[in-house]
């Protein structure tokens, strides 16, 4: 009698197990299908740990059937890159002073900060990553490289005299970086501003896959970080000829700057499934790496005052210098997409393809001085700005999945 309620006993029970294994979403224990219906009851695992003792917790994403445990992935990036609080130039404009009781007199206000424009080029990222079997843990290992190049220029009508504070109404523009304080007519009548930023980031992070309700699944994952970029900005002033003597300036900045850091990464990748094989994903990651920040610059003016047939008098200053230091910085990621994903061979393998937008946001990128006043040559160290700015990146990604 005890054998027949054993056997009756094991009977029900792997009824129930047959029941709570349901698939999951693209999942498919049917060998004419790849796709079945979001039906599965996540709770009471078919081999319970001794301390959880059947109760509801959260299982692993599935795996693939007879697969090696790998997933390589490729995503092609169109980005946009722009780093902010990086005014190159400024307009200025010569008004009156408003004195009424003596001469009239000019000065020139600022009319206009210019910045240098974002734009979009390509850029690749490319993953490597295994899936263990125990309890759904993975690691993915990733490299992302990205070149964005834009450039701008400002230009006023050229003024009539040597300075736009000669005549009422003259326009002019500022070359913000342009420190040297020997010059004490800063003015010039366009100015061109080009910024090149190369990226380089390496991730190696663990996360678990794993479902919080029939259609909903999330993935924590934490680990570590490599990243550096080198930035070059390159600032190029000039004037024409204002008068019967011919007179001209050309004055150029060359930035060169490189910071790299190493630090820690983590966030979370919910995936809600609203379909058999359509899902919507998102990302949100946050990393905090410590690193050096090195700038070297290079700056010159070149003035004269040429005649019909000769030079008449040139001058020709250059200034050199470098700044470096060690900061901890902090980079944060999101990102939302549309997933389509497949299972194919009686699931043997499984293929994914997202399209989806991302946007990164890297604080305390660069540290740079900024020229505020040149007209003064009493000392150099009075021109100068401490100006931190971030660099923001991101834009379309397009992402090609397989699983093997």
């Amino acid at each position: 009698m005890k054998k027949q309620l054993l056997a009756l006993s094991m009977v029900a029970t792997s009824g129930l197990f047959a029941q709570n294994d349901a698939p999951m979403p693209n999942q498919s224990h049917n060998l004419n299908s790849n796709c079945d219906v979001c039906c599965c009851t996540p709770c009471c695992c078919r081999n319970p740990r001794p301390n959880i003792d059947c109760t509801c917790y959260t299982p692993p994403f599935h795996h693939l059937e007879c697969d090696w445990g790998f997933y390589l992935d490729v995503e092609f990036l169109y980005w946009y890159a722009r780093e902010n609080n990086v005014p190159y130039a400024a307009k200025v404009i010569s008004v009156s002073d408003g004195n009424e009781v003596e001469a009239p007199a000019t000065r020139t206000i600022p009319t206009e900060l210019v910045n240098i424009d974002s734009e979009w080029d390509p850029g690749v990222r490319v993953g490597l990553g295994w899936n263990r079997d125990c309890d759904g843990w993975d690691f993915y290992l990733n490299w992302t490289y990205y070149k964005n190049s834009s450039d701008e220029c400002s230009r006023t009508p050229e003024f009539t005299g040597s300075s736009p504070q000669e005549n009422l109404g003259d326009q002019a523009v500022l070359s913000n970086y342009t420190s040297i304080p020997f010059d004490e007519n800063p003015y010039y009548s366009s100015v061109k501003g080009k910024w090149v930023n190369r990226f380089n980031q390496i991730d190696l992070v663990m996360g678990r896959k794993y479902w919080l309700s029939r259609c909903f699944v999330m993935r924590p994952f934490a680990g570590l970080r490599g990243a550096w970029t080198r930035t070059h900005l390159s600032i190029d002033a000039q004037d024409g000829p204002k008068d019967e003597q011919n007179q001209f300036k050309y004055s150029c900045v060359s930035s060169k700057d490189r910071i790299w850091g190493v630090g820690f990464v983590g966030g979370i990748e919910p995936t809600f499934y609203f379909t058999n094989c359509f899902a919507l994903y998102a990302n949100f990651g946050i990393s905090a790496i410590w690193g050096k920040f090195e700038e070297k610059r290079h700056e010159s003016i070149l003035s004269g005052n040429p005649t019909v047939n000769q030079i008449g008098t040139v001058s020709n200053f250059g200034n050199s210098f470098s700044h470096d230091q060690f900061v901890m910085s902090t980079i944060i990621d999101t990102g939302i997409g549309l997933r389509w994903e497949q299972t194919w061979c009686c699931d043997r393998y499984r293929s994914a393809l997202d399209l989806g937008w991302e946007h990164h946001n890297w604080r305390s990128h660069s540290f740079r001085y900024m020229s505020v006043d040149s007209t003064d040559g009493s000392s150099a160290l009075s021109h100068y700005v401490y100006n931190v700015s971030d660099l923001g990146y991101g834009g379309f990604v397009l992402r090609v999945k397989w699983d093997f």
